[in-house]
């Protein structure tokens, strides 16, 4: 197995776009193909092996499912799901938050070599449009990012080596540190609960801005409406979970949770609904994950565990539920839920941005600090080895010419 987040040129080459990817290779090709799932049942078979290897069955069968989504889907998808019975520190929040935008740019937007095409680039820079005017202003470290992209985005656009000079001019942030309510204790994981985490900013951000953003030049502004489409084009070309991207795009397609209905005006109210809306869709991702889950150990789930993943859970916030018997919510403290959690309110909030941006430039010193004490390392252990050699020969000199008295001396008093 090959991890594109470790090994993306080898991806981008092999042209794996998306996980999870099988590629069969025969005996002396390096080109390899990827092996389609079954149209019909969207599951990968036997057949579909053999074929790409030219074997023939000697007696038809019944096709054996290679579980794939057991593999590898479920371990991605795991990690979509966010609800939590302890309250998360909002530092740990926006720092997941920014760890999962960095590793979306770094490893989602160049799947292959090149300049992005067309509706690759449209997508990219209607994402970072949408950014600049939703994320808060007090969230440096997001929005200097979003800022130096903007500003490079002809030179970022043209292949994965120059996106990746812009991201790293300025903080650099460790990818593989997620707070344990994301990572659940395993170290690398953690990228889509934090991507998450990232969205519910955004679409809060798309009220508490509103103010700014309907004041903008008109070409700049963007509805609850035209900031959900580019949210699904982002998510369309740049998500690599297959299974993720495809479930996402039909809800948004089919307009589930009455997304059409509830983004339509272009009013304030519409981004209180736009912000909502995203989180219907990931309590329905969590209530989804857990039928799988169910469907793969043959148990059935009940209608009380699947109020128990719905987030907020009652201990986060228990005026945003409705009686036991019912899974109703008080959609307005739900939304206030989502703005203490994924927006900055307060004075102490202001304290948790600065010290957030502080780390990561430390962060960054440090980083940056690595070069020139390697070349202090390196000048050291030279001066350690010319002063060895230098005693080494001077102790070789000084060992012939005892010899070579010792041999004086010997001769004479013979």
């Amino acid at each position: 197995a090959v991890s594109c987040s470790a090994h993306g040129d080898l991806c981008r080459d092999q042209a794996v776009k998306g996980y999870p990817t099988l590629k069969a290779f025969r005996k002396g090709s390096s080109g390899g193909e990827i092996l389609k799932r079954d149209r019909g049942s969207g599951k990968l078979t036997i057949n579909t092996v053999a074929k790409a290897f030219d074997i023939v069955f000697e007696a038809p069968g019944n096709e054996t499912d290679l579980n794939v989504n057991a593999v590898n889907d479920n371990k991605v998808q795991n990690a979509m799901i966010s609800y939590e019975s302890e309250t998360k520190s909002k530092e740990d929040t926006f720092a997941d938050a920014m760890r999962s935008f960095v590793f979306s740019l770094k490893y989602g937007i160049y799947v292959e070599n090149g300049p992005l095409k067309q509706e690759r680039l449209l997508a990219f820079f209607q994402w970072l449009e949408l950014l600049h005017i939703s994320l808060p202003i007090e969230w440096k470290s997001a929005q200097n990012l979003v800022d130096d992209l903007r500003s490079n985005f002809a030179y970022a656009s043209q292949g994965n080596s120059e996106l990746m000079k812009v991201i790293d001019q300025r903080k650099r942030v460790n990818l593989n540190d997620w707070s344990r309510s994301c990572s659940k204790g395993k170290e690398g994981m953690g990228y889509t609960c934090g991507l998450w985490e990232f969205f519910h900013v955004f679409s809060i951000g798309m009220h508490e801005r509103y103010g700014e953003i309907v004041s903008l030049p008109e070409e700049q502004v963007m509805s609850a409406s035209s900031s959900a489409l580019v949210l699904r084009n982002f998510i369309e070309q740049f998500f690599a979970c297959d299974v993720c991207r495809v479930n996402f795009l039909k809800q948004y397609d089919t307009c589930e949770f009455d997304r059409c209905n509830r983004l339509l005006s272009e009013t304030k109210d519409s981004t209180k609904e736009l912000a909502l809306w995203l989180w219907e869709v990931h309590n329905s991702v969590n209530v989804r994950l857990l039928e799988e889950d169910g469907a793969r150990n043959d148990r059935v789930i009940s209608r009380e565990e699947k109020f128990a993943v719905n987030w907020p859970s009652k201990t986060q916030c228990p005026q945003c539920w409705g009686s036991n018997s019912s899974p109703e919510w008080n959609r307005d403290e739900v939304f206030n839920y989502l703005k203490r959690t994924y927006w900055v309110s307060s004075e102490s909030d202001l304290k948790v941005m600065k010290r957030l941006d502080l780390k990561i430039e430390e962060a960054a010193k440090g980083m940056d600090a690595i070069e020139p004490f390697h070349l202090v390392m390196l000048l050291v252990s030279a001066l350690i080895l010319a002063i060895i050699y230098f005693y080494k020969r001077r102790s070789k000199k000084s060992r012939k010419k005892i010899s070579e008295l010792k041999k004086k001396y010997h001769t004479s008093v013979c």
